[in-house]
């Protein structure tokens, strides 16, 4: 069984096409009984080297998500890694994240 996580996060260009050429083989009848899960945001190239296999779409929850970073605002405000001379400034950075994270 093979998992890898964070296909996206593969930038080069060149290099991420030949990763996901090779990956996208690597549990066809060819290679014995490989069993292999990719995980990944939704992206051009990866949907498409990917198309044969089945999907499933996993997102956190808003709530969830808003919790976590939230709590690790708290953790840098009290270890004094995070000074904030505004502490309204703590609900833009969380709506900030949150904005970008789309789900993940």
């Amino acid at each position: 069984m093979l998992i890898i996580d964070g296909l996206d996060e593969c930038s080069l260009p060149d290099e991420r096409n030949s990763i996901l050429k090779f990956l996208s083989t690597i549990s066809d009848a060819e290679h014995g009984h490989i069993k292999a899960m990719f995980a990944s945001r939704e992206e051009v190239d990866i949907k498409e080297q990917f198309s044969h296999f089945d999907k499933i779409s996993i997102a956190a929850k808003g709530t969830d998500l808003e919790l976590f970073v939230a709590a690790g605002i708290e953790m840098r405000i009290e270890n004094k890694t995070l000074r904030l001379k505004d502490i309204a400034l703590k609900g833009v950075i969380i709506q900030g994240i949150m904005s970008k994270a789309k789900g993940m």
